[in-house]
Parts: C-alpha cells; structure tokens; sequence
C-alpha cells in the first residue's frame, strides 16, 4: 500500500486548477490545511488519525455533516476540503452540494470529494457531478 504526501494532493488539486498553493494563501506556514467530512464515525476517526501522521498537512477540523462542513470551511479557510457524497440528513448527496456551494464561495480551496460505496452507475454520475462542482471525485 502506497501513502500520498500533502505535497502530493497539493499538487493534484493546483495542477487541476481547484486550489492555488497554501504556501501562497498562507505565507511562513509549510503544509496543506485541510477541513474532512464524514458521517461515519470510525471511518472519520481513522481516516483522521493516518492524516494526523502526515507532518505537512494540518488536519483543521474534523466534522459529520454538510452544516458543519460549511461552518468549518467558513471559520478555518482550509487550502483544501475532502469530504463524503452521502451525509445527513438524507445521506444521498449532500457532499456534492456542499462541494459546489464551497467551489462557488470560496474558488480557492480545493475540494476533493470521496466516497466508500459502490453502485452500479455511481462513478459516472459522480464524476460528471463532481465535474459540475470544480471537485475531484
């Protein structure tokens, strides 16, 4: 199993044109700011805990639904957003709306959004949604 460095993402989501460099947004400081969201708890605190490791990404806030995805994007001013399609209320694709809604009021941040299901026909829709919100999906 291979590991992807903050530098890597950085240079993804940049080379994509989804985020300008964090050195640039936020000069003197080294490494990637980062908002992740997901309803599932042990999925968030795992996920969570293996980019705590990562010594060139700040892991900001840590939330469970789109609200406060929003809110967290809002007070941290993250470089980059990864987050769930499926989360609360309806758990359908409240990610994706809170990945354009993020796309839309802040160009700056990327967002990278992702998912732990498999359905016949969910990457196509996914990644034409995605497309429509400026996201990675």
């Amino acid at each position: 199993m291979s590991t992807v460095t903050s530098v890597e993402v950085e240079t993804l989501l940049v080379g994509r044109g989804l985020t300008s460099s964090a050195s640039a947004q936020h000069p003197g400081r080294v490494g990637l700011r980062v908002v992740f969201a997901e309803d599932n708890f042990l999925v968030r605190e795992g996920t969570a805990a293996l980019l705590t490791e990562a010594t060139d990404l700040e892991l900001v806030a840590l939330v469970g639904d789109s609200d406060a995805l929003l809110a967290a994007v809002e007070e941290q001013r993250p470089d980059a957003v990864l987050t769930d399609i499926r989360m609360p209320p309806t758990w359908t694709d409240e990610g994706i709306e809170a990945a354009r809604r993020i796309r839309r009021e802040h160009p700056e941040v990327g967002v990278m959004v992702l998912s732990q299901y498999v359905e016949t026909g969910t990457p196509p829709n996914c990644w034409r949604t995605a497309r429509a919100a400026s996201a990675i999906c």
